[in-house]
């Protein structure tokens, strides 16, 4: 005689937590960090996978893990800032795009909490510059909706561990020892200190740009006002310089 045990939603929550968490872990992290006139976001990437993108002025989004589903995210919030129904003057805060009916914490949030939809396999921060450094925004989105707020710098993608030994907390401990005075730093300064953090969380055997891969150095510049600014090559040249001499 066979026993069907039945199903049960604890036990499939924590394996879809399990599998989503392994797959974020997969890429690479993306930083988001305040210079002493915006915000910069700094990553690897490939030339066919934007992982950094615009939404609005004054306001940017990243992502890590599933393409599709970051693309799918992204396109969502093009259309809310493209609605005149929320916001003043047309004009969406980061707070406003996270909370909309169709914002960040809903939809991927209730995919992840519906047992019978398949999660989105993502982790997301969006930014926001208002041009002063202590009222510059930054939100985390993990993979169940949960929204994280914190000041000056923000980290998505890479593993988290209980034992404080993941991706991100190593990323977070170098920023946090190396960067005290980050609203007092120039951009190029605030890139520097990314790359540094990023590439302390890898070992001494990886490099941090596989060029035979098509891995590229990707460099986002939001300032108050502005659209995201992603450099090109010829800016990129110096960090690149930068990099080989590390």
């Amino acid at each position: 005689m066979v026993m069907y045990s039945g199903f049960s939603f604890t036990e499939e929550t924590l394996r879809r937590q399990n599998y989503v968490q392994q797959e974020i872990g997969k890429g690479f992290p993306v930083i988001a960090m305040t210079y002493k006139n915006g915000i910069v976001l700094v990553t690897k990437s490939t030339e066919i996978i934007e992982k950094v993108s615009s939404i609005d002025k004054g306001l940017a989004f990243a992502g890590v893990g599933n393409y599709y589903h970051i693309r799918k995210i992204r396109d969502t919030l093009d259309n809310i800032t493209k609605k005149t129904s929320v916001g003043s003057n047309n004009k969406f805060s980061a707070k406003e795009i996270l909370k909309h009916k169709d914002g960040l914490e809903n939809i991927i949030g209730s995919a992840y909490h519906n047992i019978y939809e398949a999660p989105y396999l993502v982790d997301v921060i969006l930014v926001e510059c208002s041009g002063d450094t202590r009222d510059n925004a930054f939100y985390r989105v993990d993979f169940t909706g949960r929204p994280y707020k914190k000041k000056n710098f923000i980290i998505c993608g890479g593993t988290e561990k209980e034992d404080n030994k993941g991706t991100k907390q190593k990323i977070e401990e170098y920023i946090r020892h190396n960067g005290k005075t980050l609203s007092s730093f120039e951009w190029d300064d605030a890139v520097k200190l990314s790359i540094d953090a990023l590439t302390s969380s890898i070992t001494k055997e990886e490099v941090f740009i596989d060029e035979s891969n098509d891995e590229i150095l990707c460099i986002g510049i939001l300032e108050k006002k502005e659209l995201l600014k992603q450099l090109g090559n010829d800016e990129l040249s110096n960090f690149y310089e930068y990099l080989k001499g590390r």
